[in-house]
């Protein structure tokens, strides 16, 4: 008897260890899977949120090369700043400058400040030599590096590069002006005073026009340059205000008496219109300034000039122009 119930306790605390092991191992299980599924949602929200980047593999080594070639697409020029662009990305890099024969080379890996880069990308080159010839080529990444890119310059537009006088120009009418440009290569220029064409030069590095009868009024003097690379443009604001009779403003104490509206009226439709009475003008214009500020301040001279100058002169140029 003894024995019987001893195999029986042995049996139970047997079946007691085994239920204990499957249920240790069901939980084991439960917590195994519980560890992997967290796992798995961390890796999933890392990768949506880019805590997880594969380094190498954006930033992979792809590299651009090629010459620069100058406008006639043969001759390589050495100097040239190339700067290349990821337009994905919006990112560059410092300009790597041509030697050798015109020869640039670039990384897309070391772009900043993203150097991620895939086939299909566009990816711009942009060559400027720095006097005014450039090139901007745009291609797709290809598939393989390194990728051949060989720009060739365009040539550089025309440019003003210096202009006379300063803008705003004053003057009294009826001096002689003068305009001058310089441009950095062989152009046609055409002249225009409001929109109306008053003279044109052909193929010139410079060119100046010159205003013989300077109107009242406020002008636009345009200088249009062109040629096949492209056109450019000056213009001046001309100011031109009724002049005054120096000596005989001097003499009378205003610019508003009729004698000198006289004088005025003469050198308008008599001396300006031919070259003898603009160079008489003009001289007057140069040397009267002074002597009417001497005038201008002796009240006894200031009579004597106008009565013993101006006003003759009046009455001959009355008797001329009847």
């Amino acid at each position: 008897m003894t024995k019987g119930v001893n195999g029986k306790g042995k049996e139970v605390e047997k079946n007691m260890v085994e239920a204990y092991k499957k249920g240790r191992r069901k939980e084991e299980e439960k917590m195994i899977k519980r560890v992997v599924s967290i796992a798995l949602t961390i890796v999933v929200f890392a990768a949506l949120f880019g805590l997880i980047a594969p380094v190498q593999a954006r930033c992979i080594p792809f590299t651009i090369y090629g010459q620069v070639f100058d406008t006639d697409g043969t001759t390589p020029v050495d100097g040239v700043n190339v700067t290349i662009t990821n337009i994905e990305t919006g990112s560059s890099e410092e300009p790597t400058i041509t030697a050798l024969g015109g020869y640039y080379a670039d990384n897309l890996g070391h772009l900043k400040p993203n150097c991620l880069n895939r086939e299909g990308d566009k990816i711009k080159i942009f060559a400027d030599d720095g006097t005014g010839k450039t090139n901007t080529t745009v291609v797709s990444r290809a598939a393989i590096s390194p990728q051949l890119v060989d720009p060739i310059l365009n040539p550089a537009h025309p440019n003003i590069t210096s202009f006379a006088p300063p803008s705003p120009v004053n003057d009294y009418e009826g001096v002689i002006r003068t305009f001058n440009i310089t441009i950095n290569q062989p152009v046609d220029v055409s002249w225009q005073i409001n929109g109306t064409e008053v003279q044109t030069n052909a193929s010139v590095t410079a060119a100046s026009y010159t205003n013989m009868s300077a109107a009242n009024g406020t002008w636009n003097v345009s200088a249009i340059v062109n040629n096949a690379n492209g056109t450019d443009m000056q213009t001046w604001a001309w100011i031109v205000e009724p002049s005054p009779c120096f000596i005989a403003t001097a003499a009378y104490g205003t610019a508003l008496h009729e004698d000198i509206d006289v004088l005025r009226d003469f050198r308008d439709e008599y001396l300006m219109p031919n070259p003898v009475g603009r160079t008489f003008v003009k001289i007057y214009y140069t040397t009267s300034s002074p002597i009417a500020e001497v005038i201008r301040e002796n009240e006894g001279l200031r009579t004597a000039v106008r009565d013993g100058l101006v006003k003759p002169l009046v009455h001959i140029t009355e008797m001329v122009v009847g």
